[in-house]
């Protein structure tokens, strides 16, 4: 009676050792081997189908009536159909058509659904591990439009946020690696990576908000700056397609580039006050005044600030502009108080460069615009929450 297994997964196993008489005799030492033949699936691919199912369980990614997707060569389509029919779950198994007549025999036979495909090398997206991944996807997609399992967008807007925080170089990455396997329990709506995509634009404008609700204090001190944004390497340009209506050539000064521009209003401690996106041949002049609206102070920036029209524009509303000057140009007078802060202009810089090495404002891998514009967005609203601890008037008394 010790011998009787009360379900399948009992079965999967605690298989024999088997002295092996011969190789023993002939070393000297007893030698034995695992009869893992003898799992209820055939093979010791039975162990790893009930590893990958009893994870799945614990991380609630799978309950009954459920699907599991499996690209396999054979043995691991057999397990996990098995270990399906005992747990109430349908298997689909996609395998290369050139394996042996018995393993498709046996897999159909079991009940699974088989989908073969022509083999391929894992690099090419045709391969059969590389289609599971996809169909499974897709599947996720399809079970995921009810309105029960969308996010919120605060739950939208907080993923997005972590991402920028977190240190992740690809969303991708963070979502299927990280978020999905080990944060799965905080976001229990959590869809598919594909289905996320879809549903990330709803979060723009809420993140819009947040970045400019959360901005820093107006103090009457505020740095301008501006950055490219390449969407493509320049040699692309002609192929590029997602920004191809709105991606512009520009000029920095360290050369031509192709795609947007993101512009930066900062105060005198670093804290985002502004910010807007132009199109790369935008001068800085014109976005200015959009960016500069409402303030009142003093506000330092480059050369390519330099307007008669905007300073006397700003002026009038209550906001000094001051500028380096082109040689060529007649030097204003400034006091020692403005020129010393004028001096402390390579602060919105730093903060340009923060923006740039360690949030993702200079992907350019994106295959949507408004998608592109979300994540940018999110960037903003994570250094909003917490802003690099600068000060133009703690430099000016060191």
């Amino acid at each position: 009676m010790s011998q009787i297994k009360n379900n399948f997964i009992e079965s999967v196993g605690n298989t024999p050792l088997i002295r092996l008489k011969a190789a023993s005799e002939i070393t000297g030492c007893n030698i034995y081997g695992k009869a893992e033949y003898l799992n209820p699936g055939g093979s010791v691919k039975d162990r790893a189908a009930l590893a990958l199912v009893k994870d799945a369980q614990e991380k609630k990614l799978i309950s009954e009536g459920g699907i599991v997707v499996e690209g396999t060569a054979g043995n691991t389509g057999i397990g996990l159909c098995l270990l399906g029919n005992s747990l109430g779950y349908k298997t689909i198994i996609v395998m290369n058509d050139n394996q042996t007549q018995e393993k498709k025999d046996t897999l159909k036979n079991i009940g699974a659904d088989l989908r073969l495909v022509p083999p391929k090398p894992y690099k090419d997206d045709a391969n059969y591990v590389k289609g599971a991944g996809r169909f499974a996807d897709e599947l996720k997609v399809a079970s995921n439009r009810g309105p029960n399992c969308q996010l919120s967008v605060s739950e939208i807007m907080t993923i997005l946020v972590m991402f920028q925080r977190i240190g992740f170089r690809n969303f991708k990455t963070f979502y299927k690696c990280f978020l999905q396997n080990y944060l799965h329990e905080y976001f229990p709506n959590l869809p598919s990576y594909h289905r996320f995509i879809a549903i990330m634009p709803r979060a723009l404008f809420p993140l819009t908000v947040f970045a400019y609700s959360n901005g820093g204090s107006r103090k009457g001190i505020y740095y301008i700056d501006s950055s490219c944004l390449p969407v493509c390497h320049l040699k692309r340009q002609k192929r590029h397609k997602t920004f191809r209506n709105t991606a512009k050539f520009g000029r920095t000064s360290v050369g031509w580039f192709y795609g947007l521009k993101l512009h930066i209003v900062t105060n005198g401690e670093g804290e985002l006050i502004a910010y807007s996106i132009s199109k790369g041949n935008s001068h800085d002049s014109k976005e200015a005044h959009n960016i500069l609206k409402g303030l009142k102070g003093l506000a330092f920036g480059d050369k390519g600030y330099i307007s008669k029209n905007l300073y006397q524009s700003l002026l009038g509303k209550g906001l000094k502009l001051i500028t380096r000057k082109r040689k060529n140009m007649k030097k204003e007078p400034l006091s020692d108080y403005e020129n010393q802060l004028l001096k402390q202009r390579n602060l919105v810089e730093t903060v340009i460069n923060h923006l740039k090495h360690y949030y993702q404002i200079w992907h350019s891998r994106h295959r949507s615009p408004i998608n592109a514009m979300t994540h940018l967005v999110a960037a903003l609203s994570a250094y909003a929450i917490e802003p690099l601890k600068l000060s133009a008037i703690k430099l000016l008394n060191n």
